[in-house]
């Protein structure tokens, strides 16, 4: 009984100690990943296009394409892109222009305006000793290619119904946010086939269970199921609810 006791005393004051992570927002920024001037580059190999991003840190991404006009989309999570250097789209004649900067609240993005169709042939990302290294190779393709390896719907790409959590327990009781960090293409910490993004879900799911079970609050997760969601994004999920 006293370990039972101990146990729910100690899920409890996790469950605290989470919800003041979530929702004291400014201090995500600290963990911020930035891109760095060197080692970031286009360039070409064989026919294919390169895009590396070196960065600071690691950080989750999506690459993904989008027709008329004809474009790569890199979505980062925090990120600062205050170092990506100056003329890269004039480096190669099958990129017209690169545009970038803050998409939305926890979300950067990069954007490759493309003078000739190419799809997706590898989108890497990778641990180096001054941070990450994420390399996308772009491949040669007719328009018909182009056109039907492109996302059709970019917003589904990043889950916009979960941003409204559900919340459960009896209305008035005060309301404990949990948030599960990574998800979706950031597994986190990672040995064998065990992801730390799959066990702080599990962790998360079962501390709502015990938290229900007690009776004296209400309790909401960021995410319930394998998504991404920006860093931002999870401050502003717990301050709606």
């Amino acid at each position: 009984m006293r370990t039972t006791l101990y146990m729910i005393n100690k899920l409890r004051f996790l469950a605290l100690s989470m919800m003041g992570l979530v929702l004291l927002g400014p201090f995500a920024a600290l963990h911020a990943a930035g891109v760095l001037p060197q080692g970031t580059a286009l360039s070409r190999d064989n026919g294919a296009v390169i895009l590396t991003l070196a960065l600071s840190a690691q950080t989750p991404f999506k690459a993904y394409t989008l027709d008329t006009p004809r474009r790569l989309v890199v979505d980062l999570g925090e990120t600062s892109l205050k170092g990506m250097p100056r003329g890269l789209a004039r480096t190669l004649p099958e990129v017209s222009a690169l545009r970038y900067g803050l998409f939305q609240l926890g979300q950067s993005r990069i954007v490759l305006d493309l003078a000739a169709p190419m799809v997706l042939g590898a989108a890497l990302s990778a641990n180096t000793a001054s941070g990450a290294i994420i390399t996308i190779r772009l491949l040669p393709a007719s328009a018909a290619e182009f056109a039907s390896a492109s996302v059709s719907s970019p917003s589904g790409l990043w889950h916009a119904a979960q941003l409204d959590a559900a919340v459960q327990g009896q209305a008035g009781l005060p309301l404990i946010a949990l948030d599960p960090g990574h998800g979706g293409v950031g597994n986190g910490a990672q040995q064998g086939d065990v992801s730390e993004k799959d066990i702080v879900l599990e962790i998360a799911k079962t501390l709502r269970k015990v938290l229900l079970k007690d009776g004296r609050f209400r309790v909401m997760l960021t995410r319930d199921s394998d998504i991404f969601i920006p860093l931002g994004e999870r401050v502003e999920i717990a301050r709606r609810a």
